[in-house]
This record gives C-alpha cells, sequence and structure tokens, in this order.
C-alpha cells in the first residue's frame, strides 16, 4: 500500500505509536516535520473506518494528493450540504480493511450560507445599514431559492430582522439553529467514527462559527493538528484539549474541565500568574471610601508541574530541533530601506493625527483607534499609495497617499527579485496588504516575470491549484497574502522568502517562514525581512528578532513565556510616533521611477530569460493549460516595445493587472 519511495522518519515512527495508544490527541509538532503523514497514518493506526481530515481549503489539493502519493489513498471532497446529505444516503461503504477517507473545509463544515447577521447602526447617525457583503450573501440564497434576486426582492424578503423565515433564524448572535439548511457538521455529527482537524490552532475561539462546528462533532477517535497550540496565551489551547480529549459536558479524566467559558476561566487563573496591585487598592480607598480588588491575569505561566502533568496525556510535542534529522538551515537577512520622500510626506500625516471614524463611518477611540492609526502607519510604510490611505477619516495637512507605487523598499525587492531568478530560484513574496501584493504583481507583469498572485480574493479551491502548479515551478514568483497563504502549504522547492513587513500577529510571521524552511526543504532558507527606516517597521522588526527563537514553557520547559504575549498596541503606536523623524534623508522617487524605464524593468525581463534557461516550460501537450497560455500571453503582451511609442508605467502597470485579473 506504501510506495517504496516513502520512508518514515525514526520521530515519526515514536510520535505515531505513542499516538497510537490515544483515542484523542494534539499532534504538535513544528511546521515542516510532516503533520499531513499523522493524518492518514493515525485513523488507519486505529482502524477507523470513515475519516474526515478538516482543513483549510487551500490545502486540500495538496492534501489530497498527499494522500494519493505517500499512501495510495484516495480522499473525498465535502463541498457543501448537497454533498454531505448524498453521503448519508450512501447505504455501503468500503467494508475491506482500508477505511474511507473525506476531507472538508472549515468554513463548509460550520456555516450553512443562512442570513443571520442583524443590521449595523451608524453610530453617529443613527441609522441602520447593510454592509454589502450581506446583500451579496441574501442575493446568492434568493438564487438558492429560485427567486429572482433583484433589490426588491431581496428587501422584500428579509424585511425586519428576528422574523422566522425558511432560511433566517435569528436569536443571539452565536446561538443559532437553522433546521431548514443546517449546517455540515449538524448533518454529520455522528457519522465519521475519527476526524481529524488540520491548523487546529482554530479551534481557540470559545464562540466562532468555525469553533462550534468542529465541537459539534462527536467521533471516537479525534487528533489535532497544530505546529502552535499555544498561539498567543495559554488558554487558547482550552477547546483544543477540551475536544480532543472527549468534547463532553461533563469532565473527562484526561481533561478535567467541563464545556463551559467559566470552565475555561478557571483554568486560565489555575495555570495564569494573578498580579494584585496594592497601590491601586489604597488610592481607590483613600479616594472613594470604599475597599476594591486590583488583580490582573498576567501571561506568566505558574503551577507548571500540575500543566505538564495535564498535558503529557494530551500533547505529542515535537520541535524541528529535537526530531533528530538534518533540516537545512535558515538564515535571516534584514533589509533597512531609506524611505522615498513623498512616502515619508505621507507617514508624517498619519503620525501626526488619529483617525476620527471607522470606514462604515462609526466613532472610534481607545484601543480600537490606536490599532487603526498603527495600520495606516503600516500601510504607509509598505504601500503609500494605496486608496485606503486617501480613504482615511483624518485630518491635518500633508499628503494622503503617494503619487507613485514605486518606493525603495518596492524597488530594492524587485532587485532582489531579479538576482534569485538570474540563479534560476524562485522566490515567495508574503505580503500583509492586498494593494500592495497587486501593484508588486503589476510591475512584474510589466516586465514580463512569470509570477502568480494568491491572496484572499482568490478562492481557496484555485489557491490550492496554483500552488501546486508553483511547486511544479511553472513560474517563478508567487505574491501570497500572509493571512491567507501562511498556513498548510509546504514549498521545499523554494529556497527565498520576502516579508515586505511584519505583522504584529507574531506567529503569522513565523507561519509565513515554515512554508519554505520544511524538512524536506532541498536546500538552506534565506529569509528577507524589510524595513523601511524611520517608521514602524523598526520597531515591529526588532520585536520579531526578540521573538522569533523563543519556544512556550508550557510545551517547552523553557522560560520564555512572556515573548508570546499580544503586541501591546497602544505602547507600539507610542514608539512609533516619539521615534519619527521629519527630517530624516530620503530617496526621491522621482529617481526611481526613472530607473524602473531606464534599466530595472529591462532587468528583470532578462532575469526571467535566465530563469527559463534554468527552467524549460512545459512543452503544449505535456502540461500546459489554457489559463497557462492565456497568462503568458497577457504578459508578453505587456513588454515594452522599443520601436512603440511608450505611455506612462502605471498605465501600463494598471492595463497589465486590469487584463490578468480578468482571465
Amino acid at each position: 500500500m506504501t510506495p517504496s519511495t516513502f520512508r518514515f522518519r525514526q520521530y515519526q515512527k515514536e510520535d505515531l505509536a505513542r499516538a497510537a495508544l490515544m483515542d484523542g490527541a494534539i499532534f504538535s509538532w513544528d511546521q515542516g516535520l510532516g503533520k499531513t503523514v499523522a493524518a492518514f497514518v493515525w485513523p488507519m493506526l486505529k482502524k477507523a473506518r470513515r475519516v474526515l481530515i478538516v482543513s483549510p481549503g487551500s490545502i486540500h489539493r495538496q492534501t489530497i494528493e498527499e494522500g494519493r502519493s505517500k499512501f495510495g489513498i484516495e480522499t473525498t471532497p465535502i463541498n457543501n450540504q448537497s454533498d454531505a446529505l448524498a453521503l448519508l444516503n450512501t447505504e455501503s461503504l468500503k467494508t475491506e480493511n482500508s477505511p474511507s477517507f473525506f476531507i472538508t473545509s472549515y468554513q463548509t463544515l460550520g456555516f450553512n450560507g443562512a442570513d443571520e447577521w442583524a443590521p449595523k447602526v451608524n453610530e453617529r447617525t443613527g441609522e441602520e445599514y447593510i454592509s454589502k457583503d450581506t446583500l451579496a450573501r441574501r442575493a446568492k440564497m434568493l438564487e438558492d431559492l429560485n427567486i429572482d434576486p433583484t433589490p426588491e426582492n431581496v428587501a422584500d424578503y428579509f424585511e425586519g430582522v428576528g422574523e422566522s423565515r425558511e432560511f433566517h433564524i435569528q436569536n443571539s448572535t452565536f446561538k443559532i439553529t437553522c433546521l431548514a439548511r443546517p449546517t455540515v457538521a449538524r448533518l454529520l455529527t455522528d457519522y465519521f467514527d475519527c476526524v481529524v482537524i488540520d491548523e487546529g490552532v482554530r479551534l481557540k475561539a470559545s464562540e466562532s462559527f468555525i469553533s462550534r462546528g468542529v465541537r459539534t462533532l462527536r467521533p471516537q477517535f479525534r487528533l489535532v493538528l497544530t505546529g502552535t497550540p499555544v498561539k498567543n496565551i495559554l488558554d487558547d489551547i482550552f477547546w483544543l484539549a477540551h475536544w480532543a480529549c472527549g468534547g463532553h459536558s461533563d469532565p473527562t479524566p484526561r481533561w478535567p474541565y467541563e464545556d463551559s467559558d467559566k470552565a475555561k476561566e478557571r483554568f486560565a487563573n489555575e495555570h495564569l500568574l494573578i498580579e494584585r496591585n496594592i497601590t491601586q487598592e489604597e488610592e481607590y480607598k483613600a479616594r472613594t471610601g470604599k475597599n476594591r480588588t486590583a488583580k490582573k491575569r498576567t501571561p506568566k505561566i505558574c503551577n507548571i508541574h500540575r500543566l505538564w502533568k495535564l498535558f503529557g496525556p494530551v500533547i505529542i510535542r515535537r520541535r524541528k530541533d529535537d526530531c533528530g534529522e538534518d533540516i537545512p538551515a535558515k538564515r535571516f537577512v534584514p533589509m533597512r530601506i531609506r524611505p522615498g520622500t513623498a512616502q515619508q510626506a505621507v507617514y508624517q500625516r498619519y503620525v501626526g493625527n488619529k483617525p476620527t471614524a471607522s470606514k462604515t463611518g462609526e466613532a472610534v477611540k481607545g484601543t480600537a483607534r490606536a490599532a487603526m492609526q498603527l495600520q495606516l502607519l503600516r500601510e504607509a510604510a509598505l504601500s503609500p499609495d494605496s486608496p485606503h490611505l486617501a480613504r482615511a477619516s483624518v485630518c491635518g495637512d500633508g499628503p494622503r497617499r503617494s503619487w507613485t507605487d514605486l518606493t525603495p523598499k518596492s524597488a530594492a525587492m524587485l532587485k532582489l527579485v531579479s538576482d534569485v531568478m538570474h540563479s534560476g530560484e524562485q522566490i515567495v513574496v508574503m505580503s500583509p496588504f492586498q494593494h500592495f501584493s497587486r501593484t508588486f504583481a503589476a510591475r512584474l507583469s510589466e516586465a514580463g516575470v512569470s509570477h502568480a498572485l494568491l491572496d484572499g480574493t482568490v478562492a481557496p479551491e484555485k489557491r490550492g491549484e496554483i500552488a501546486g502548479e508553483f511547486k511544479a515551478r511553472k513560474f517563478a514568483v508567487l505574491i501570497g497574502g500572509i493571512e491567507s497563504m501562511s498556513e498548510g502549504h509546504s514549498f521545499d522547492q523554494c529556497c527565498h522568502l520576502i516579508l515586505p513587513s511584519l505583522v504584529w500577529a507574531m506567529d503569522k510571521n513565523l507561519q509565513a517562514i515554515d512554508r519554505v524552511h520544511r524538512l524536506t526543504s532541498r536546500k538552506d532558507v534565506t529569509i528577507y525581512t524589510f524595513a523601511t527606516e524611520n517608521t514602524v517597521d523598526v520597531l515591529l522588526e526588532s520585536r520579531f528578532q526578540e521573538k522569533k527563537d523563543s519556544a512556550q514553557l508550557a510545551l517547552d520547559g523553557r522560560l520564555f513565556a512572556e515573548d508570546h504575549k499580544e503586541i501591546n498596541l497602544a505602547e507600539l503606536l507610542a514608539d512609533a510616533i516619539s521615534n519619527f523623524d521629519p527630517s530624516a534623508p530620503t530617496f526621491d522617487e522621482t529617481d526611481i521611477e526613472a530607473e524602473w524605464d531606464a534599466s530595472l524593468r529591462a532587468r528583470l525581463r532578462h532575469a526571467e530569460t535566465a530563469w527559463r534557461e534554468w527552467n524549460p516550460p512545459i512543452l503544449p501537450g505535456h502540461g500546459t493549460t489554457a489559463a497557462d497560455i492565456a497568462i503568458e500571453s497577457a504578459a508578453i503582451a505587456e513588454i515594452e516595445d522599443p520601436y512603440v511609442p511608450s505611455v506612462p508605467s502605471s498605465s501600463r502597470a494598471a492595463a497589465a493587472l486590469a487584463r490578468l485579473l480578468s482571465l
């Protein structure tokens, strides 16, 4: 059954044997150690008959292919309620030794497509409004009901929030049961005897549709796969461990906490240090004459020996540095780049002026206001021409956005891409902002560089398909959204990664790195972290360098527990404002645009030619699709002909982007 080319590694044999002694476990191997192997092997060791794998939709293609190539297993997708009903109506499944494997996504499992949200209210006007996404979802529901989805029909059918309709039953935000169209999780609650949850950290929230969807399933055998069971603070692991240990309302011997938020709170209070502020209590009593206890729970872990005894029978932990295998090295190359002149003027506007309202017109203050201002500063540091900046509710003088998408940082990244391609290698760019991804892709299109743009606007299934083409070396550059592509994917054939701007959720940065730094990586991996000087980029980079090699005390017994708490946004914003120097040196974007027209675009074009010499294209009839030819033709059409009068670079870039997006 197992192809002769696949070889179990020693740590996999040891850990799978340990897991086989349990009916439920959290498999916490570091990213890149092959957790997908456990998704197929563990159910077979447990002699399960019906196995469901729940994972992000974008990695389904990769998971299915791994099961087929390594174990000869065919995995059947469950894409909607119809597939689930068909499964229930199937009287017979395989009865031979091998189990039946199925795969679905978190969204498919936990959502039913019903309209479950009340209108929002504009705090300034008091008027209710419906978001565009909600209106689009309602129109799609009417199509499913064979009702013409005109605006009038949408308004008539959904008039009056709280009324019971076939698809619209609303009680409160998260306690909704739609009997007419149950979720896949409700349909298949008791169907599977084994469920494997990939990227299981998504279960951490108590009241999310994703978490509740998984916790609705009641299989005999339960496996949670995640490299980060404690994502930020200790109680992130509560629902993962609760479900893996049985998920019943009453405590189980392996997890002595019941199914409730109160029990989660008790778990946190028992294992996290609680500080008491005596000075604050005394000041309050002197001011009011009343007694009040000032207590605050911190991220610091206590009661550590009891915690290890609690986790020992539940978690199988393995780090890269103790797997007994030679793993290719990873090298960090921090790149500090001076800002552009126009960019610094834009950044200065958002340093000196706080946002007054959200994009929906709601007034903002406190932590939300600080988070919005930091987001504006981060975007100004990476893509100062973004339309999001122009639409922000920020007063003050200075330009709202830059006149060009080219900055010293993006120009340096384009030069780096050129150098990597000249050596015949591929490169991944993990971007935190869609606008930057699109403008960077437009520049590559203008230069005729083979690439793909995969962010949240691309359907998960399509992302998985194109990611497979990148692994097959069909193109040189992959631009991925750090939110949509940092989990699950394996690009072990690629040894270069660019992080244009770090995000403050540090686990996302590490997840992005682990897409290329794998146990099976073919070469040492180089990670380029870019930071624009005199901006919030520098602060995020310094925090990342401090955290990237740390480990959780609870899991690994290392005293770095505080390294994984969330960044204090107010402190970060204060540092960003105080560190900004409006007179710092800059590069003029006019010179950068001139360099693009004079040499950089041609340099990239030559790099594509060199890369193709290292990686010959697949011949027609041997894997090339019509979509491949269309994309290639669109890119070639945008290469500037020196004998044709040129148009402004920004127009060519926009035209290339529009053409690619229309394919």
